[in-house]
């Protein structure tokens, strides 16, 4: 039996069981096969083996058996047709089986691999450049002839295991047999100590993309181990321009932080869902369009020089929006700070930009004021570029002024500068009274989480309370509300209505009352477009005629594709069930 357990966009964390052993996937599984002859009882202590062996096995069960398990063709020998294999392969073999590439993979291949979406691994390689004399590391590999004797301290390297205990090495092993070697603290010949270390260093390499997945930083993993791969960086990038929708469908709503640590943190796919989202934003009420730079802190609200920004700008609430501007999501609307992943990314901060991220900038910045009109734009940033693509963007009638002086925005002048600026250009506008701007305000985050066109759902509602709490409301009854650390809107069974009228985010269920969470084997159909961590109403339609029944609202656990596919595992949690009528 399989069952995904967590996700980080295609990537999972699972457990494949076995008889009475479960076994967590990304996994590896052992190849034995007389042409590698390797056995003994450190194998079967590692690999936990069984009586019946198979040519590739765990715990002593052939794959054949496994019907869990999918075999994949070998990846193609160029960047772009494995890049194509690793998605060809995940779309083939469906969300309800393991992955299994045989005879591929080394060590510092893993992390990509597993973020494309597969899900086990064989000793093959292992064994193979062990019997060459090459040590496999997650950066690369090492000829036993270039391995320092204190560079690892696993048992294979620094002595052998004998009964369960690391026991002190010996200098020569030659008149011993390999199983006597184990059992009597002698030094194993190079071969198995050598593999020993492989086999540990695979295992160990598989526990942290694991952790990875399950705290929704693979992705920063993998941009660490491709670095010094070129060709590994030519899959990555084949992944993330010729296939960016395949991953854009399965990245998570929230969570996972992203930690940008080179271009390639640009397409990202969380990344590249933000900015998709934020195409089709619509500033709120106000004629006066204010950039500020990023902050260390997130959400930046939190920072220090953000606040410093918001004591200057309190006095002239109703007049202005507030944009951030930041590398690798580019533009930041300020009621947009709380949703991921604005909330909740890192980046090396320089005051450097370079081509690809002013570009990026600047293709933001045109829709933005392509979509909208403002009479002022005030650049508080100190960013030279900014400057410069306003002037050429700028429409008949906008005025543009830059308030940072010497180049430090958070300095006593520059703050003096942007009070003194915003005080005598707001005094004969109009200025936007607080529901107003409170209804615009959730309007665009209403929008980004529930996609361009559901702002309609929002017809007939009013919108109450402090930012960024704000509540959604309808005849005295709260439909939604902001909710910052769960970095989305919550909706109650009342605003799950919205959803099942504008039939969006809804799950389909059998005819059944729920009483705990929705699994996957009780789903019969879901909406396209759902992501891990979407708002979802569950509903019961019996036919396309009836009204659908409202059964719960929760946060979806899988894409959309999986839910319709997959057979096992929690698909909804649900947060309200309505009552039995």
């Amino acid at each position: 039996m399989f069952e995904v357990t967590e996700r980080d966009g295609v990537a999972r964390v699972g457990t494949l069981t076995l008889g009475d052993r479960e076994n967590p996937t990304p996994a590896l599984f052992h190849v034995d096969h007389p042409r590698f002859s390797v056995k003994g009882p450190w194998i079967e202590r590692l690999f936990h083996l069984g009586p019946d062996r198979g040519p590739v096995f765990i715990n002593g069960s052939g794959l054949s058996a496994l019907t869990e398990v999918e075999r994949s063709s070998k990846p193609g020998g160029d960047p772009r047709a494995r890049a194509q294999s690793f998605v060809s392969g995940r779309k083939d073999v469906g969300p309800g089986k393991v992955l299994y590439l045989p005879g591929t993979g080394m060590i510092h291949e893993f992390a990509l691999m597993a973020y494309s979406g597969v899900d086990a691994f064989d000793s093959a390689q292992l064994i193979l450049n062990a019997r060459k004399g090459i040590y496999l590391t997650p950066e690369g590999s090492t000829p036993r002839s270039e391995w320092k004797a204190d560079r690892c301290h696993c048992p294979g390297c620094i002595g052998q295991v004998g009964d369960g205990a690391i026991v002190k090495a010996t200098p020569d092993s030659s008149e011993h047999a390999p199983e006597e070697a184990a059992n009597s603290g002698v030094r194993q010949e190079p071969f198995k100590s050598i593999l020993l270390h492989n086999l540990l260093a695979a295992q160990e390499e598989l526990a942290l993309i694991r952790h990875a997945i399950s705290s929704g930083t693979l992705r920063n993993l993998v941009e660490m181990r491709v670095r010094s791969h070129p060709e590994l960086v030519s899959v990555l990038r084949y992944l993330d321009t010729e296939h960016a929708e395949f991953f854009r469908m399965h990245v998570g709503f929230s969570g996972g932080r992203v930690i940008g640590v080179s271009e390639d943190s640009l397409l990202d796919p969380r990344v590249m869902a933000y900015r998709e989202r934020v195409g089709s934003y619509r500033s709120p009420p106000g004629d006066i369009l204010l950039l500020l730079p990023c902050s260390a802190r997130k959400p930046y609200s939190t920072s220090r020089s953000h606040r410093q920004f918001k004591m200057v700008t309190a006095d002239f609430f109703g007049h202005m929006n507030e944009l951030i501007i930041t590398s690798p999501l580019g533009l930041v609307p300020r009621e947009l700070e709380n949703f991921s992943p604005a909330a909740n990314y890192d980046i090396s901060v320089t005051g450097e930009w370079s081509e690809r991220e002013i570009t990026m900038v600047r293709d933001m910045l045109t829709d933005l004021m392509e979509k909208n009109e403002y009479q002022l734009i005030v650049n508080h940033t100190p960013y030279s570029f900014v400057g410069e693509i306003l002037q050429k963007l700028a429409k008949e009638g906008t005025e543009i002024v830059s308030t940072v002086m010497n180049g430090r925005a958070t300095s006593k002048g520059s703050l003096s500068e942007l009070r003194e600026t915003l005080w005598k250009n707001t005094r004969d506008r109009r200025r936007y009274g607080g529901d107003v701007w409170k209804e615009g305000t959730f309007a665009n985050m209403w929008t980004f989480q529930f996609g361009e066109g559901s702002a309609m759902m929002l017809e007939g509602t009013s919108v109450r309370g402090r930012a960024p709490f704000l509540k959604l409301m309808k005849d005295k009854g709260q439909l939604a509300m902001m909710v910052p650390k769960a970095q989305r809107i919550s909706l109650t069974l009342a605003g799950g209505e919205l959803l099942a009228t504008g039939k969006q985010n809804r799950v389909f269920i059998e005819n059944f009352h729920p009483t705990g969470d929705i699994f996957a084997v009780g789903i019969t159909n879901a909406d396209e477009g759902i992501r891990v961590g979407d708002e979802v109403v569950v509903v019961y339609q019996a036919s396309e005629e009836e009204e659908p029944d409202i059964r719960g609202v929760g946060v979806s656990e899988m894409a959309g594709t999986e839910l319709r596919e997959a057979s096992r595992g929690v698909g909804v949690r649900l947060r309200h069930r309505a009552k039995r009528k």
